[in-house]
């Protein structure tokens, strides 16, 4: 069973998007991260994680700071940690072989949808040893053929086997929670994959970034701030980084939140070395 659902939020006590995805029986496994000074606004009944004083939305590193808490707080269980902004859109499964179940090629995800996702989701942490995290497609791509695809980089929507993870975290926690201002989630990515952990994608199922909708006009106050520049500059540290696996096509084309990048990160090569490597190592 997914255990809690980890949800960071800051400026949306009466907007709370990702939570009112969830059915009352999520629900009580939500355990809101805030930041301190925000903590008696919320009057949701459910958990809640308090980040230190000195963590609020203008540290420079805030997101990947916060998530490293959540980390250390979630330890070895099975748990999701979602944007607060990320609404939950259910793929017609014609797609991947399937019977249609839907009218049109999607729809926004019911409650039932919902439970299902989270259901699927500990069966498959559970059934696969190789399956240490796992998320959603972004609804921006056509899907696949496949309802499931193994060795993929997660953004947005993770579900994380801790048993599986906690020990990558705790060896690799100054990296992953003081490098950069952005790109945190492809930091991650990287660091699973040359450590040898695999990601799955479950592309029945797909995320929806409301503050990036100009149409909602609801904003980001971690990513409002930010700009293009800081996004090249924190590309260019994983090219340095990572030469092998993060590989920059088109340095005048990068550009920040919500369009495309031209960079290429080569998951499943960084994945495959690092076994290899592991194999070198036992046989040395």
């Amino acid at each position: 069973m997914i255990e809690k659902i980890y949800i960071p939020t800051v400026k949306r006590v009466d907007n709370q998007i990702t939570y009112n995805c969830l059915s009352d029986s999520l629900k009580k496994r939500v355990v809101f991260v805030v930041q301190a000074w925000e903590r008696e606004q919320y009057k949701y009944d459910t958990e809640y994680l308090v980040l230190p004083d000195w963590l609020t939305y203008k540290h420079p590193h805030a997101i990947a700071e916060t998530r490293n808490i959540i980390y250390q707080h979630a330890k070895t269980s099975k748990y999701m940690m979602a944007d607060d902004d990320m609404v939950i859109v259910r793929r017609n499964q014609k797609y991947f072989g399937l019977p249609s179940n839907m009218e049109k090629a999607k729809r926004i995800a019911t409650l039932d949808d919902v439970d299902y996702l989270f259901a699927n989701a500990s069966k498959i942490l559970t059934d696969n040893n190789d399956a240490c995290y796992l998320g959603v497609s972004s609804e921006a791509f056509a899907p696949p053929p496949q309802a499931i695809t193994k060795l993929q980089a997660i953004y947005q929507i993770w579900f994380i086997d801790g048993n599986k993870l906690y020990d990558t975290f705790c060896d690799n926690k100054k990296l992953l929670s003081s490098t950069m201002h952005t790109s945190d989630d492809t930091l991650f990515n990287i660091v699973m994959a040359t450590n040898g952990k695999a990601g799955w994608k479950m592309n029945d199922f797909c995320a929806k970034n409301k503050s990036v909708d100009k149409k909602a006009n609801i904003g980001s106050v971690l990513w409002d701030n930010n700009k293009d520049d800081q996004s090249r500059q924190d590309q260019r540290l994983l090219a340095e980084m990572y030469p092998k696996y993060y590989k920059i096509k088109d340095d005048a084309a990068l550009a920040y939140r919500g369009l495309v990048l031209k960079a290429r990160f080569e998951y499943k090569k960084a994945y495959v070395d690092a076994h290899a490597s592991k194999l070198d190592d036992f046989l040395s």
